[in-house]
């Protein structure tokens, strides 16, 4: 089974204070905040579908190695068996990689394109100037990579390997407002611009064709992230857990989605059918099920908040 992790960050747009201190992180500016409520998920990878096995918050004073270990380590107990972690930048960190070494964890990692004197930016930088003008698709590269930790951290450097493929350097329709550090601007007349990820090497891991195949399918399932800010509750709390709350029902809620949409399939074909689910749909009907069931529970509330049992119901002339 594959596993793939996220991060999500959640803007926060009130005072840090309080338990607050301990529970927000702190980052780049979006969506007009510096702070955020943030969360990490792991999920499994199915039929080009994503289904939430674990999801837990990334408090303020925690590494994300830390909060990766704590979700991860119940599924390895449990015997899951994984085929391969898909992890985004995030976790291209020496931390990380050790904790997935430590355990012999297959991975696949996008790797920054940082470090323009001797990091990866060099080295994909050189490669593009010798094979990304050429008409035809470069050969993917694996070579041996070294992480080092930054200084104070007590981690040993990692050694990982760094799988190098290409992609064709497209036109872009508009000029973008920001650009990502996994790809860098291409060059007039550049053909090939060249993406790298970190993996362990093993099987499949070392050949550049099929880790891009594989991340492929990560990418391909980034839509239903999106999913989850429209199934989640908004609220102006700053109870932490209740926010956490909120955001873990919103990937229920697409893990039901999943499953109920795999079952308007013919026989798992992957043609629907006529009739589909609508995620919208689905939280409505929740949510007015979640309400009748409120009204009946209250209608059963006796004196002081006790509940009542049928036959006093039934005695009351209810």
């Amino acid at each position: 089974m594959t596993l793939v992790g996220d991060e999500t960050h959640l803007p926060f747009y009130g005072e840090k204070r309080g338990e607050l201190k301990l529970e927000l992180r702190g980052g780049p500016p979006k969506n007009g905040a510096v702070r955020f409520f943030a969360y990490v998920t792991i999920c499994a990878l199915w039929r080009d579908r994503r289904v939430v096995l674990a999801v837990g918050r990334w408090r303020g004073g925690e590494s994300l190695a830390e909060v990766v270990e704590r979700l991860g380590r119940p599924l390895l107990e449990a015997g899951l068996n994984v085929k391969a972690w898909l992890w985004d930048r995030g976790g291209a960190t020496v931390a990380m990689l050790s904790w997935w070494q430590a355990e012999g964890q297959p991975f696949v990692v996008a790797a920054p394109r940082k470090g323009q004197k001797a990091g990866v930016a060099a080295r994909l930088t050189e490669l593009e100037a010798e094979w990304g003008w050429q008409r035809r698709r470069p050969a993917a590269v694996t070579e041996a990579y070294t992480l080092h930790p930054a200084k104070g951290s007590g981690l040993a450097p990692v050694t990982v390997r760094l799988v190098v493929g290409w992609e064709p350097v497209k036109k872009a329709r508009k000029k973008r407002r920001q650009r990502g550090l996994r790809r860098a601007a291409a060059r007039p007349g550049q053909v090939w611009r060249a993406v790298a990820w970190f993996t362990d090497g093993g099987d499949w891991r070392g050949r550049g064709g099929a880790v891009q195949e594989a991340y492929r399918k990560r990418q391909s399932i980034e839509s239903s992230y999106r999913m989850s800010h429209a199934s989640r509750g908004r609220t102006t709390s700053r109870d932490a857990r209740y926010r956490f709350l909120l955001f873990a029902v919103s990937q229920f809620l697409q893990a039901v989605w999943v499953w109920l949409e795999e079952q308007v399939t013919r026989r798992g074909a992957r043609r629907p059918l006529r009739r589909r689910v609508c995620l919208a749909d689905l939280v409505r009907a929740m949510a007015a099920a979640g309400a009748a069931l409120l009204a009946a529970w209250l209608a059963r509330l006796g004196p002081y908040g006790t509940i009542l049992t049928l036959a006093e119901l039934e005695g009351a002339g209810v």
